[in-house]
């Protein structure tokens, strides 16, 4: 009887510590909940992305001969493995690591030809500790986050035909998002505009190519357990659902800018008519993912979705420029970047610039204006 009513009292001590567990869990969603809520209202009734963020705190990279930048093409904000991967494509051409007090830890791999090298890296991507490093040589590299190679990928001499605009690394598989019709070919032997590598291999494509100039805008990420990606000019933003290769229109702006008249001139009348119609174009450039709201950065302004593919505000403007003290935005063209609480964008400390050098970028970073 005593191991009996001993038992018992475990049991209902058990429950009562599981009931308390559920209901301070039940609290916490609660408050995730008014706390997204709050956000979704500011965003709705949001005309500028100015009203939306202030700057909260900024972080100076350090400069120093190793890890001396020019411009950042993406940036990795990793707080909790306290962690800055940043990558400079085109002038030092390097992926750098540095603290959250923005020291200089490392840089992954070395410039050149060989194992562990590459050459102008155009774009990173990063799950669980790993991060993956993809170059202008169609040249994979497999990091861990201490910056040991695990392996290297060279899509040419696997038989993979297709350039790599952007990329996104999700439950260990790789999805690779180009931009360059010719240069795009599946397993099937079609063109398409997304290529999944599991394990090393080429499994799977999706969606159809599109003319955007090239490089042109368009974007991938991860939304939802899911992967998004956007089409340029076409207006149109898909989600490949888990077991199907067609994806799906998770949202359509519609087409944005009808090309077809382009279609069969020579790339030197492309261009110029780029040049003089760059300002009426309307195309999207960029998605990001700021508590649960998907942003979708286009040529003239920010349209905000929810989780259901719901409109929540189409036309904020985008209208978030450094503040005051700096200069510049250290990147090739006006483009933020989020993450899981707002935007980081790279700028010039303008107190730091001597004798006409500039030093490393800082890290300015915005977060909602509960205030306003």
């Amino acid at each position: 009887m005593k191991v009996t009513s001993i038992i018992i009292f475990i049991i209902i001590v058990g429950c009562n510590k599981s009931n308390e567990n559920v209901r301070e869990n039940n609290i916490v969603n609660e408050l995730n909940f008014a706390q997204d809520s709050m956000f979704y209202d500011a965003v709705k009734n949001s005309n500028s992305l100015k009203e939306l963020f202030k700057p909260v705190k900024v972080i100076n990279l350090e400069t120093t001969d190793e890890s001396l930048m020019g411009e950042i093409n993406s940036i990795i904000y990793l707080p909790d493995k306290q962690k800055i991967i940043v990558l400079d494509s085109f002038i030092s051409q390097s992926v750098f690591v540095f603290n959250l007090e923005g020291q200089y830890l490392f840089k992954y791999g070395n410039i050149g030809d060989g194992p562990d090298e590459y050459r102008k890296p155009k774009c990173i991507t990063y799950e669980d500790d790993i991060i993956v490093i993809n170059g202008w040589d169609l040249k994979l590299l497999f990091y861990n986050l201490d910056g040991d190679l695990i392996k290297e990928l060279l899509l040419n001499s696997n038989g993979l035909h297709f350039a790599i605009d952007k990329m996104i690394l999700f439950k260990k598989d790789l999805y690779c998002y180009t931009n360059q019709p010719h240069r795009n070919i599946g397993i099937s032997g079609h063109q398409n505009r997304v290529f999944k590598i599991s394990n090393y291999k080429l499994t799977s494509s999706f969606g159809e190519p599109e003319e955007t100039f090239h490089v042109w805008g368009g974007d991938l990420i991860r939304y939802q357990n899911k992967i998004i990606f956007s089409g340029v000019f076409d207006g149109n933003i898909y989600k490949i659902p888990s077991l199907e290769v067609k994806p799906e229109i998770f949202y359509t702006f519609g087409k944005m800018t009808d090309l077809s008249g382009l279609m069969n001139k020579s790339d030197s009348d492309k261009l110029n008519f780029v040049i003089k119609n760059i300002n009426n174009f309307d195309y999207i450039r960029n998605l990001g993912v700021i508590k649960n709201l998907l942003f979708v950065q286009k040529n003239k302004f920010v349209s905000v979705i929810d989780t259901d593919g719901k409109m929540v505000n189409y036309n904020i403007k985008d209208d978030l420029y450094p503040p005051k003290g700096y200069r510049d935005f250290a990147m090739p063209t006006k483009v933020w970047q989020t993450y899981s609480d707002g935007i980081i964008m790279p700028s010039i400390n303008q107190e730091k610039v001597k004798n006409g050098t500039s030093p490393n970028p800082s890290l300015i970073f915005y977060e909602f204006n509960h205030t306003d």
